[in-house]
């Protein structure tokens, strides 16, 4: 079946919940379409790490910080 987005989210809460960890420490990120952005900052954890890979639909430092001003946001070239 399709995997989706809600299903993404609800699978890593259930996954930390399970593990009782309270969300990630890092999110390596390369799915920029939709809403994948916003659904992989839930589980991520206060003052972690957002690095994205990805070239297309990815946000701005501007648009990151107004949505999680405690996270460390990078965009990384992986292709040079």
């Amino acid at each position: 079946g399709i995997w989706s987005h809600a299903k993404f989210e609800e699978d890593m809460k259930r996954f930390l919940k399970e593990d009782g960890i309270d969300g990630v420490d890092v999110v390596l990120n390369s799915l920029s379409h939709d809403d994948y952005i916003p659904r992989s900052l839930a589980v991520l954890k206060k003052g972690g790490r957002f690095m994205e890979i990805g070239k297309r639909g990815i946000w701005s430092h501007e648009q990151m910080f107004q949505a999680r001003p405690d996270i460390m946001y990078e965009k990384i070239a992986a292709d040079t």
